[in-house]
């Protein structure tokens, strides 16, 4: 009986953390808003909320939630300040775990768009690892277009001047489903 009190009460808590990213996601699409957002604590909590795991592999938080965070910073990393915090506080590796969530493209999409801004600024490309580009060259073969035009954008930036990426791309088969995708009607 304890454990299902528990177990209804650890849901309880994940709606209550989805809601609350969900009205933050929504005034953060007000430019007016933004950099209030950014200035709070409440910023550090969401990009924790991204790497958050019970230990056994399962997300502390669901999906749901991690979806809705990554929407939130999706609004707001337009704003350096963002940026910098999504590096300071270790939410790179975050981002390329979501990336190896296979079936749900709508995460994998918003992380590697994530990503694809990280590496837009030349001071935080190299911190993104040769290691990325494999798993963003998967993305390129997704069934959904937006998850693939995000791999492309995001593989845009990686690649630009950067031997390294460009040599892992070509190892993780980049030229085909690139060819295809242009083909592709």
């Amino acid at each position: 009986r304890k454990a299902q009190w528990s177990g209804e009460r650890l849901a309880g808590v994940d709606d209550l953390l989805r809601e609350v990213t969900r009205a933050l996601s929504k005034l953060a699409q007000l430019k007016a808003n933004q950099r209030g957002i950014v200035e709070s604590d409440a910023l550090h909590m969401v990009i924790e909320m991204l790497g958050a795991t019970d230990g056994s592999g399962e997300g502390a938080v669901s999906l749901g939630v991690k979806q809705e965070a990554l929407e939130l910073l999706g609004h707001l990393a337009d704003l350096s300040e963002c940026l910098s915090m999504l590096v300071s506080d270790g939410a790179l590796q975050s981002l390329i775990a979501l990336l190896h969530l296979r079936g749900d493209s709508a995460i994998e999409t918003a992380a590697a768009e994530l990503l694809a801004k990280l590496a837009a600024v030349s001071q935080y490309q190299s911190q993104v690892s040769a290691d990325t580009v494999p798993l963003l060259v998967e993305l390129l073969h997704s069934a959904a277009p937006a998850a693939q035009l995000a791999g492309l954008h995001a593989l845009n930036e990686l690649l630009f001047e950067r031997r390294a990426n460009q040599l892992a791309a070509l190892k993780a088969g980049l030229v085909e489903p690139c060819v295809k995708l242009a083909r592709s009607d």
